[in-house]
């Protein structure tokens, strides 16, 4: 929606209608509509300024006069009629004859200082066209465009409207007002941007509570950066504006990203803790292996039984168990492993 301002209304009507013209020809749009349109007739009442001030008669009691005689009081001043299940408002006005004869309007008494006078004595009244809906913009009246944007996007024909001559050459004490759906859209981009880095931060903290670690959460939001990244490339590239479904679709997009990270670093965590993928693992793999038939030592044993001693020996070295525990039963543990090397063969890890 676009709007002009102004205090004049004739040179605001006449703005208004040359921008509907240009836009209708120039943005190549739907249907334009204005509030400037609907004009309807009514009664024109012009206080006569001099003769109102000697009765003394002000604009407030012509009008609440007019009011009365026309439409009837205010509801809450109106008499009441008790029924025994309901109360009915009395409404006393001119009957429709009346109300649609000029001369029983002039005849309407109006209160003055020194008693009631007729309207016709301290206002002319006269018939006329106006806006069937005043509106206003910071005290100023204003006239609203609706344009259907058919195929193109609300900022395109925005600008668009911007670049015609009738809205770079307006009246004096005429302005041109952002549409409202572009002010809201720009307040509602900044508040969701807020709410998304409050979500990506409670998200974290969940996180670090549940994996008991700093690291997992961080590595668990990486992929965040990237799946709203390529998002923006996905609008640019299909030319869509930022709007409010948009905006939901990256809250979604956030949710499901979020979920899949969390099952493959649960499922990395549960596979090196149940499957050995681990460096007590690797250590049992890398260390040096030797053939079990090709060697012997001098108590007979084969050269495979040497290996294996000197194998637990060098994995007691590198595990460092605390004082006081040799590391029998992890040695009980790794004695009894397959070697994984060939004959005489000694591995080194990475």
């Amino acid at each position: 929606m676009v709007a002009v301002t102004g205090n004049d209304q004739t040179r605001l009507t006449l703005a208004a209608r040359a921008i509907e013209k240009g836009s209708a020809h120039a943005a190549r749009v739907g249907n334009i509509t204005s509030s400037a349109n609907l004009v309807r007739t009514e009664v024109i009442v012009q206080p006569k300024a001099a003769q109102a001030a000697t009765l003394g008669v002000t604009p407030q009691a012509i009008s609440d006069a007019l009011r009365i005689a026309t439409q009837g009081d205010y509801t809450q001043q109106l008499p009441k009629l008790n029924l025994e299940q309901r109360q009915l408002d009395i409404v006393v006005r001119l009957n429709r004859d009346a109300r649609l004869s000029m001369e029983a309007l002039k005849r309407i008494p109006v209160q003055g200082s020194d008693g009631t006078v007729m309207l016709g004595q301290v206002a002319r009244l006269s018939l006329g066209g106006g806006p069937a809906i005043i509106s206003r913009y910071d005290r100023e009246r204003n006239i609203n465009f609706t344009i259907e944007l058919a195929e193109k996007g609300l900022g395109e024909v925005a600008q668009e409207v911007s670049n015609l001559p009738s809205v770079k050459q307006l009246p004096e004490g005429v302005q041109l007002q952002k549409h409202r759906r572009g002010r809201n859209d720009d307040r509602d981009v900044q508040h969701f941007g807020l709410a998304m880095l409050a979500g990506v931060l409670c998200i974290w903290v969940v996180l670090v509570l549940l994996f008991h670690s700093f690291l997992h959460p961080v590595t668990i939001l990486s992929a965040l950066p990237l799946a709203i990244g390529g998002s923006f490339v996905a609008l640019l590239l299909g030319r869509y504006d930022m709007s409010p479904p948009v905006l939901i679709g990256l809250v979604m997009l956030m949710g499901i990203v979020t979920k899949n990270s969390i099952l493959l670093v649960e499922y990395a965590i549960v596979a090196r803790r149940e499957q050995g993928h681990g460096p007590l693992a690797r250590a049992g793999r890398c260390l040096p292996q030797a053939g079990a038939s090709d060697h012997h030592d001098d108590d007979g044993h084969g050269g495979g039984h040497a290996a294996r001693h000197h194998r637990l020996g060098v994995q007691r070295h590198l595990l460092r168990f605390p004082d006081g525990d040799d590391g029998a039963g992890w040695a009980d543990h790794l004695h009894g492993a397959e070697p994984a090397g060939g004959a005489g063969g000694v591995h080194l890890c990475g």
